[in-house]
């Protein structure tokens, strides 16, 4: 995060790497990211926010090997490596010295940096060859059989409701706890534990104390005895956990206050049918969030509660039943997830503390968790320094929330770090300086993402913070609406009824603006009654149906709209069916729809995107940021996730630094993508164009003119244009984390507001 021009470094990055050919990394994969940053099927839902990022996809069409691991980039990184019978077959075409490149490093820096190598072959141990630091490895390895065997179990052959693999919890959790364990380990800097040497047994610090509380009757005991049994005979945690019955009678406070470290203390609450009547119970609940120790509920009821207990609400909770044959190691991986959010936060925060003029301010306190009004409370009872100021992790709570704990303790400012990074702190309760700021969305899919290391789930994560917070800001959103079931529309939805949910007086009521291009509102709305529903005031969405332009109002639709046939093929085979013609209807309507989102939006922030195998008349991204530059309105380039807007970037600093911008070109070095010799491959779309210009009036497609137009803007126009300096647009070309672009493009936005 570099709101103010200064560059933020990431207190943890974790990398997973495969093979291209190891068909379930991609699964294992997207299970860690759902672990560690953020659930990529719930994307509003809270996350920890740790970054994970994929190395698999050669980065060059004419290389073996993905894109190298800066280490540095983050004061600690993770590479979980998947070595797989594929990765140890193909060590000679740059495998085995990828790896061992990583491992070498790693092992320079052991305080900061972990390889962590995962036994998925029974040929892994040699992977790295004699002498290497990747051979001296402990590896993860399968608790029973061989690797591959282990793989296949992790990745049954069986499918998830959205068509793709699903994971098999209990064996996932078998590789994912000894990957959370030296998460925490890193972060507690706690020495690495070599299982394989002589010294197993030597010193490694003060363990994690994990409080078991429990009521005595029913049979919360035979649980909490099964738990500490699992913990000691089934993993190599022994020497991180130590596991203590909360002697009842006992001064768990003054345990907690004097006996540990705080920093190494979890609890949890095994939350039986008893549990709640326990005084007990309830205190050991009560000391644990005024020390703001993390808690997780195991919630094993089973007839029932005479009446529940308030105070363990906000806490993560998982369910224990005892019929079903429970899977401990669940419970131990949601465990380590608490531990790790804990210590990443506060140290996350402490990070930013320079960067926000807050070292040494004691008026600030940091939560792990959202805050609740147990531990408002608990705060403002502080009155050895009055607290004034409480941070909890992004993203920021919805509206009915916040405004509960402001009634509750009006005194307290109460914020996530990117809000207080951007806009400062509130204490004269104003509202965000974007109120009624109309910001274009445009984040569309990247052919570059496999390369870069990413997925669609970072898109999917990116789309919905830059969403969270503008809403949050107060601005409206416009974007091209997708009323697809399960699309952006819907999510959008849900974030609005989220984050501004009750209209305010002599405000817009609408804070989405969705744009929709003939024949797509024809095809929708008349085709389909249902997706009327959209139309509904309590969505506070207003779809703005756009006219085909005059020049084609005796135009047919085009036939991927007509013909029921080409509906059930894939987008890209819809494209390849379509006529010059038809590409020339889509083209003029789509230019009509942009032109008019662009006169109505104030900036534009653009990520991804196609650069062929579009509809338009230009890369959908590219003629939208044309638009906004021609009539100044700010834009923001996020060329991190590589596509069409790099290709923007690379046209953009052709003449302020010509080597600068070959790093955005294509990776096998061709021609730029906005080049003719790119973009008129597609026959039928070079024919369009030449249909396209014939048309009187319209402003023509001319790649040459185009790129020199951008070349000639360059950075300073960019940034004249945007309120960010020149680095902090170069930053926001390259920066991979979504968190860093979000404050930048609000501190940029927000300053142009103050103009």
């Amino acid at each position: 995060m570099s709101a103010a021009g200064q560059r933020y470094q990431q207190r943890l990055i974790v990398y997973v790497v495969w093979h291209p050919n190891f068909k379930e990394g991609p699964v294992i994969a997207d299970g860690l990211y759902d672990l560690l940053t953020r659930d990529s099927q719930k994307p509003i839902a809270r996350g920890l926010g740790i970054p994970v990022y994929f190395r698999s996809t050669p980065e060059r069409p004419t290389a073996h090997t993905p894109r190298a691991i800066e280490l540095d980039e983050a004061h600690h990184s993770a590479v979980v490596v998947l070595v797989d019978d594929v990765m140890v077959a193909d060590y000679d075409d740059g495998w085995q010295a990828y790896v061992n490149q990583l491992a070498e490093q790693a092992a320079a820096d052991p305080a900061r940096h972990r390889v962590l190598p995962v036994k998925l072959s029974d040929l892994a141990f040699d992977f790295g060859g004699v002498g290497s630091d990747l051979g001296a490895s402990n590896f993860i390895r399968p608790p029973v059989g061989d690797g591959s065997a282990w793989s296949a179990r992790i990745v049954p052959p069986t499918m998830g409701p959205e068509k793709r693999p699903k994971l098999d919890v209990g064996e996932a959790y078998e590789l994912y706890i000894p990957i959370l364990h030296e998460l925490c380990r890193l972060l507690l800097n706690k020495p690495r534990v070599d299982y394989d040497s002589t010294a197993y047994c030597a010193a490694i610090g003060e363990p994690v104390q994990v409080f078991l509380s429990h009521a005595k009757r029913t049979d919360g005991e035979a649980i909490a005895e099964r738990f500490k049994t699992f913990l000691n005979d089934r993993t190599q945690l022994r020497s991180f956990f130590d596991t203590k019955d909360i002697p009842h009678g006992a001064n768990f406070e003054k345990i907690l206050k004097d006996g540990i470290d705080l920093k190494h203390a979890a609890l949890l609450a095994i939350q039986t049918d008893e549990y709640c009547d326990r005084e007990w119970c309830q205190r050991e609940v009560l000391w644990a969030k005024k020390y703001e120790r993390p808690v997780l509920v195991v919630h094993a009821v089973g007839s029932g509660e005479k009446c529940s207990f308030p105070y363990l609400g906000n806490t993560p909770t998982i369910r224990y039943d005892k019929a079903s044959s429970p899977d401990l190691k669940v419970i131990l991986g949601q465990l380590l997830v608490e531990v790790l959010r804990n210590v990443h936060f506060r140290d996350h925060f402490d990070d930013l503390r320079p960067r926000l003029g807050l070292v040494g301010d004691l008026s600030v306190r940091v939560l792990s968790q959202a805050p609740e009004l147990i531990t408002l409370l608990e705060l403002s009872a502080d009155q050895v320094v009055p607290v004034k100021l409480v941070v909890y992790p992004d993203p920021p709570l919805g509206e009915h929330l916040r405004d509960v704990l402001h009634r509750f303790a009006s005194g307290l400012e109460v914020t996530t770090p990117i809000l207080l990074a951007t806009s400062g702190r509130r204490a004269d309760g104003g509202g965000w300086r974007l109120d009624e700021v109309v910001v274009g969305l445009s984040i569309g899919d990247s052919p570059d993402l496999a390369r870069l290391g990413f997925s669609n789930a970072h898109v999917t994560d990116a789309a919905v913070e830059f969403a969270r917070y503008l809403l949050e800001a107060g601005a409206i959103l416009a974007y091209g609406g997708d009323l697809s079931p399960g699309g952006h529309t819907e999510t959008l939805r849900d974030l609005v009824w989220t984050y501004k949910a009750t209209p305010e007086p002599g405000k817009s009521p609408e804070r989405l603006l969705g744009y929709l291009a003939w024949p797509i509102h024809l095809d929708k709305f008349q085709g389909n009654p249902a997706y009327n529903k959209w139309r509904d005031p309590s969505n506070r969405i207003k779809f703005e149906p756009v006219p085909r332009p005059p020049d084609q109002l005796a135009a047919a639709p085009p036939r991927d709209v007509t013909d029921p046939a080409l509906k059930t093929l894939t987008r890209d085979q819809r494209f390849a069916a379509l006529t010059a013609a038809d590409l020339l209807i889509w083209a003029r309507s789509l230019t009509a729809m942009r032109e008019a989102m662009n006169a109505r939006i104030n900036a534009r922030v653009l990520l991804g995107g196609r650069v062929v195998g579009y509809s338009g008349r230009y890369p959908g991204l590219v003629e939208e940021a044309l638009l906004a530059k021609r009539s100044n309105k700010p834009m923001y380039l996020l060329g991190g996730f590589g596509g069409c807007v790099a290709a923007l970037i690379a046209a953009l600093l052709r003449l302020d630094d010509p080597a600068l911008a070959a790093t955005f070109d294509p990776a096998d070095g061709s021609a730029p993508a906005l080049s003719e010799a790119v973009q008129y491959r597609h026959a039928p779309y070079a024919e369009m164009v030449a249909l396209h210009n014939a048309i009187p009036g319209v402003d023509l497609v001319d790649y040459p003119k185009l790129t020199a137009e951008l070349a000639a803007w360059g950075l300073a126009g960019l940034s004249a244009s945007n309120g960010l300096t020149p680095d902090e647009n170069l930053r926001l070309f390259q920066t991979p984390h979504s968190d860093e672009m979000i404050a930048l493009v609000l501190s940029g936005l927000m300053r142009k507001t103050q103009t």
